[in-house]
């Protein structure tokens, strides 16, 4: 018959109650199975904490460590769990990887260009302003945001010569109307312009196009390409604007800093210095308002006498820049810092060689000859949001 629903739970009517047919008692074990019934209890219990352990368990610098047991590797093509501690991000590149650090993983990756020509004005192209990309060709500032974008992307010191020989192969095959570089009029339309090259050499398109998306946030006023205005032509406003979109700290509290006036206006009194101003002469008056904008800004910035004893509150891959004696100028020429026996030098495309390379001297030392230099600003890059949150397989 259909069951009714019900547990009987009264003693069978055939031998004991189900209570005492069911009942345990370990104290009744004797000899070996007594021995083997506590093992097995502690076992359990010691299993048991392990795991709890493991999966609430934070260090004291507040990073929280993944419930795997000690020796266990996450295995190929598993995504690494975001770690943070003492304000760096290991932004998900492999524990194997440069990137124990933000700033000495932006080094690792700039001494990778050391040797690529400095070339000025690649920028400036005909028509309408376009996110260019080159990366054989560069000067200072182009070359700092090539690697800040690179950064952010995720980029592997190993996996830069992929990316140049995409990119050598885009310069080549939709450069247009300008010589110097790929131009992007449309990020996403960056698909279609890579028919020209093998699949083989091509980085994976959500990389290239965080790079892109960061490389434009980073040549242009609030972050999107308007025009030849909305690039961040002065280095002073490059910096301002960039901190306040949370890209890097200016670092105004440097021993022996002084206060510096912004009053830009080189640009505009010297227009035939510049392409598109020379062939545009609308687009000065209203470069001019926006100089104005920037006046009264102040920053602070470490004279030449005091770049030496400030050397120990710089850290790897701070952004350093040339504050300019000209009239009208603020910055003449940018940089990262990075450390060679303990003392601060700078990784730069520099006009010395024409080329990417390591200063040979102290900076302290490389600047005294510079009778244009008054001293040097210093920002430190933020790891971009981004970057932290983007996915770098294992490899």
């Amino acid at each position: 018959m259909p069951s009714s629903g019900k547990i009987n739970l009264r003693p069978s009517a055939v031998g004991p109650s189900l209570k005492r047919q069911n009942s345990f008692s370990p104290w009744e074990l004797t000899g070996a199975a007594r021995l083997e019934f506590w093992g097995g209890v502690l076992l359990v219990l010691a299993l048991t904490a392990g795991f709890v352990y493991a999966a609430l368990s934070v260090t004291d610098t507040g990073r929280v460590r993944a419930a795997l047991p000690t020796g266990a590797a996450a295995s190929a093509g598993e995504e690494r769990p975001l770690e943070q501690g003492a304000g760096v991000f290991d932004g998900g590149h492999p524990a194997d990887s440069v990137w124990d650090n933000y700033g000495t993983g932006l080094i690792a990756l700039g001494e990778t260009f050391i040797g690529t020509p400095y070339v000025g004005a690649t920028l400036e192209s005909e028509g309408e302003e376009q996110v260019v990309v080159n990366l054989e060709e560069m000067d200072c500032t182009t070359f700092v945001e090539y690697v800040l974008a690179l950064a952010a992307a995720g980029v592997q010191p190993d996996e830069l010569p992929q990316w140049r020989t995409y990119f050598e192969a885009e310069r080549k095959a939709v450069s247009g109307a300008c010589p110097h570089g790929a131009v992007y009029s449309d990020k996403l339309a960056v698909e279609d312009k890579a028919r020209t090259v093998s699949r083989e050499a091509e980085p994976e398109a959500e990389r290239r196009l965080i790079f892109l998306e960061e490389l434009e946030g980073y040549r242009y006023r609030g972050g999107t390409c308007e025009g030849y205005l909305s690039r961040l032509h002065y280095f002073s406003e490059w910096l301002l604007d960039n901190e306040q979109r949370g890209r890097l700290q200016i670092l105004r509290d440097l021993p022996g800093a002084e206060a510096l006036q912004i009053d830009l206006h080189f640009m505009s009194t010297h227009p035939h210095l510049y392409p598109q101003l020379d062939r545009d002469s609308t687009l000065v008056n209203r470069l001019r308002t926006l100089e104005l904008a920037q006046r009264g800004q102040q920053l602070s910035y470490l004279p030449n006498a005091h770049i030496a004893a400030a050397e120990q509150h710089l850290q790897e891959g701070d952004i350093l820049a040339f504050v300019s004696r000209v009239k009208g100028l603020d910055v003449s020429h940018t940089g990262l810092a990075t450390f060679r026996e303990g003392r601060l030098h700078l990784l730069h495309a520099s006009t010395r060689n024409n080329q990417v390379e390591i200063s040979p001297v102290p900076l302290s030392d490389y600047v005294k000859g510079m009778s244009g230099v008054r001293g040097i600003l210093a920002a430190r890059p933020l790891p971009p949001k981004k970057w932290c949150s983007a996915v770098v397989l294992t490899k």
